[in-house]
């Protein structure tokens, strides 16, 4: 079950990223509450979650709005969201957090830095394979609803993901 919801994810991004390409997508810019984004995020994830045993700790500015599409906010959460449960070991920490138009994910595992994001984007080899297709949809879809990710500095096998709300 897990395979094919895997499956299904991916070949949503694929067809959420190919409309991107063809431009066929308009934003629907509203005010989202993050909460219930970030909620519909962890219950889709909730599977993956479990199987790792993972610590999970959210802390969001109560009532907090952005202005957002928020089927492409959903999108770019999920995805992040299942890179850190996937790059994180059995019994490790994930958190979540909220504030001042950031929204940060960090979790133990390997460590993804900003150049290693800005060399995927920029690599020309993957754009025609599902390598890294999760990360370069997050990259335009953040753009379409002008917020930043950034891959923060971090301990050692820790990755620290912001997006930045304008």
């Amino acid at each position: 079950q897990s395979a094919t919801g895997s499956l299904l994810e991916t070949m949503e991004e694929l067809l959420l990223w190919s409309k991107t390409q063809m431009n066929q997508f308009k934003t629907d810019m509203q005010p989202v509450f993050v909460e219930d984004v970030v909620s519909e995020c962890f219950k889709l994830l909730q599977l993956n979650i479990d199987a790792r045993n993972l610590d999970v700790t959210i802390s969001l500015e109560p009532g907090a709005k952005v202005k957002s599409d928020p089927y492409f906010l959903q999108t770019i959460l999920r995805n992040l969201l299942q890179n850190a449960i996937k790059s994180s070991p059995q019994n490790a920490k994930l958190v979540l957090t909220y504030a001042n138009h950031k929204l940060t994910i960090e979790n133990e595992g390997g460590h993804f830095s900003q150049q290693q994001y800005e060399i995927l984007l920029a690599s020309k080899e993957d754009k025609n394979s599902l390598s890294g297709l999760g990360l370069r949809l997050v990259d335009e879809l953040s753009r379409k609803i002008d917020a930043e990710v950034r891959f923060e500095p971090a301990p050692v096998d820790t990755t620290h993901t912001a997006i930045y709300f304008r």
